[in-house]
């Protein structure tokens, strides 16, 4: 008798609910390198989600807006994005696609079958050269409730996110082919070490020794510096387990835009896809909403790591260039539109010196209005103000540039009296 083992997490609403008191969670000895965005069809994304990538890291497929697109990488130029034939996309909503090992199966989460999100799959039809009919997972897998994430290790491992409380999941199943279903496996759960919060994403290296995963911390005193962080396990050998939740170091902050209204922005990394070595790490996440106030929409972004968890450094193939840590990040201006004031936040990279820094404010012809800073600074994240009455400007669009070192800038903002 074949036996297929599938590794379930069961949370509300498609969410594996765990720890997040004030006690909160160490960061990774892993270091990864500053995120950038996967500017996959040269233009800004506009609310790309789940991530998920074949193994040669040539293909990607993601959610936007209740469908299932792909593109595919050519000459390193990454294609206009194509929906889903609608074997996948038939007019229900669907969400949370996660390609198989081979590249020849779709997994992902849809509205019905045996009740709210349930868990199907699509094989590719040579035949067909598309994917062909879609396929429940089965009620075992399924349930009345919701399941969210499937994750395929191989076609003999498979780990699911669902519906259930923390002290039930995760769960292991194994496939039976005697009884052509699935069931419970030795009864295993996995509890991470205290508190409560939400599972979201799941991918773990081929060599099976990390996890990675969305974890959304629940704690007021945490949701202030944390948001939805993205995290790591190690596989514990002696104990035939997983080990506890590691923050990385490539999470973002939320941002408060009003201390009046606890409204955070930004701070959600979340649906982690590692390659199979373990060095390439794509994710989804609002990474520029505390500079970017205009728009908390999330992106797909790509990280390299740099150092392992046993603190040696790491080579990755692959155009390291364009993952770099950029000298200045500028964010939009917020309020925008604004009357008469608003705020531009900028961040200096970490591990740079002390560089020279000058932002000035420009109208539509590209006249000077004014210099609002002209100073070095250390590396750090900065808020400017700028007063639109102090210059006795009209309404209209005006330009704000920000230069450091060799590095330029320049965004729009619109004023409006």
């Amino acid at each position: 008798m074949k036996i297929k083992t599938v590794l379930s997490a069961l949370p509300l609403f498609g969410f594996l609910t765990i720890a997040a008191h004030a006690q909160d969670y160490p960061i990774a000895p892993e270091i990864w390198s500053e995120p950038v965005r996967l500017d996959t069809f040269a233009i800004r994304f506009v609310g790309e989600r789940t991530p998920s990538l074949t193994k040669n890291l040539d293909t990607l497929y993601f959610r936007k807006h209740g469908n299932i697109y792909s593109s595919v990488k050519l000459h390193g130029v990454w294609q206009t994005p194509v929906v889903l034939n609608s074997n996948v996309n038939n007019g229900t909503p669907t969400r949370s696609p996660s390609i198989s090992k081979d590249g020849k199966r779709l997994y992902y989460s849809a509205w019905g079958g045996y009740g709210g999100w349930d868990l199907w799959f699509n094989d590719w039809s040579d035949s067909l050269n598309d994917w062909g009919p879609a396929y429940n997972m089965g009620p075992v897998i399924n349930s009345s409730s919701h399941e969210n994430y499937l994750y395929e290790v191989s076609r003999d491992t498979i780990y699911t996110v669902g519906n259930q409380w923390v002290t039930d999941g995760p769960a292991a199943y194994a496939w039976d082919d005697t009884l052509q279903q699935w069931r419970l496996l030795n009864n295993y759960y996995w509890h991470p070490q205290f508190g409560i919060g939400y599972f979201f994403g799941l991918s773990i290296t081929k060599d099976k020794k990390k996890m990675y995963y969305g974890l959304r911390a629940w704690d007021n005193e945490i949701l202030n510096e944390r948001g939805l962080e993205l995290c790591v396990s190690y596989w514990d050998s002696t104990k035939n387990t997983w080990g506890g939740s590691n923050y990385l170091n490539i999470n973002t902050k939320p941002f408060l835009p009003d201390s009046n209204i606890n409204d955070h922005v930004g701070g959600t990394d979340q649906y982690p896809w590692i390659s199979e070595d373990g060095t390439v790490l794509f994710f989804q996440s609002d990474n520029d909403a505390a500079l970017e106030d205009s728009s908390d929409l999330p992106d797909i972004y790509v990280s390299y790591l740099l150092v392992d968890e046993n603190g040696d450094s790491v080579t990755t193939l692959g155009d390291k260039k364009n993952v770099m840590p950029q000298t200045i990040k500028l964010g939009q201006n917020y309020p925008n539109p604004f009357n008469p004031s608003t705020k531009i936040k900028y961040s200096i990279a970490y591990g740079l010196d002390k560089v020279h820094v000058q932002i000035k404010i420009f109208n539509i012809l590209g006249e000077e209005v004014g210099t609002l800073l002209n100073a070095r600074q250390n590396p750090g994240d900065y808020t400017v103000g700028f007063n639109a009455t102090v210059y006795n400007l009209s309404s209209g669009i005006y330009l704000y540039q920000v230069k450091a070192g060799q590095f330029t800038q320049t965004k729009k903002m619109l004023y409006l009296r």
